[in-house]
């Protein structure tokens, strides 16, 4: 890298990492490998060293504008800074300088723990064998059936249990009493019963022989009177004898004429 960032303080420059990493970078790898990060405070932490001004080392970003840049709720982004910036806390990576509610916060990295954190990373990534590890307790805890107790050459418990009926079986219960309900007709005899009457509206008087005579004439029969066309006197007798019929029909009493003045 050609600029080398400075410290935070702004009065002198950091030199790189044993010739690999310096400034920005290296304190993001601190932060990427440090143990004890929680992953919101892993982000608001990278988030301040983002800010911070390579030539001057001014770093003073807002809790809002951390807020947005990481994408976390206001509430976490201040208890992120707490952690961070907390004094009673040896091993924390940021001074706040300004400290204190409506002032403008400075943060200060502490270079002295980044490279702390990246070389005792390196140191161990450096190592040409692995130690072996440490295998845990050596007794191993097996659970056992309910009837562990019992050894090998115990018989099995055997339990009488108390012979029950089975609910479930025919006639274990009686049937349960069905309510009384409405008998329901066939479903053809509501259709009938509920089909709209058929044929005329009034029932037709019964035609005596005699009459038909009257209409006819007594002296061709039936058949050939079907064949034959009517003459003008059969015309008249039957028009005569149907206008007799009629009146035979009507009812005894005063008549209205249909679309005449209302009955008073």
């Amino acid at each position: 890298m050609s600029n080398v960032d400075k410290q935070t303080s702004g009065t002198a420059s950091r030199k790189k990492h044993d010739g690999k990493l310096a400034g920005k970078s290296l304190a993001f790898k601190a932060l990427l490998i440090a143990t004890g990060l929680s992953s919101s405070e892993r982000r608001v932490a990278a988030a301040i060293v983002d800010h911070m001004n390579s030539r001057t080392g001014r770093c003073d970003p807002g809790m809002r504008r951390l807020a947005f840049d990481t994408g976390h709720q206001l509430s976490t982004v201040q208890q992120a800074v707490s952690k961070l910036t907390n004094p009673n806390d040896p091993g924390r990576f940021f001074d706040n300088v300004n400290p204190g509610r409506g002032k403008t916060p400075f943060y200060k990295i502490r270079w002295d723990k980044v490279e702390a954190v990246v070389d005792q990373f390196e140191a161990r990534t450096r190592l040409p064998t692995v130690p072996e590890l440490q295998n845990g307790p050596s007794k191993v805890t097996v659970l056992q059936p309910p009837n562990s107790d019992c050894s090998a050459g115990d018989r099995p418990t055997v339990r009488d249990l108390q012979n029950k009926t089975n609910l479930r079986t025919k006639g274990a219960r009686p049937a349960a009493p069905q309510a009384a309900g409405p008998v329901r007709a066939p479903l053809k005899e509501a259709a009938e019963k509920n089909a709209p009457p058929t044929g005329p509206p009034f029932p037709l008087p019964s035609v005596s022989e005699e009459a038909v005579e009257v209409l006819l004439g007594p002296e061709l029969p039936h058949t050939a009177m079907a064949k034959q066309e009517p003459s003008e006197a059969s015309r008249a007798r039957v028009s005569a004898a149907y206008d007799k019929f009629l009146q035979a029909q009507q009812p005894v009493g005063p008549t209205w004429p249909r679309g005449g003045p209302k009955r008073p």
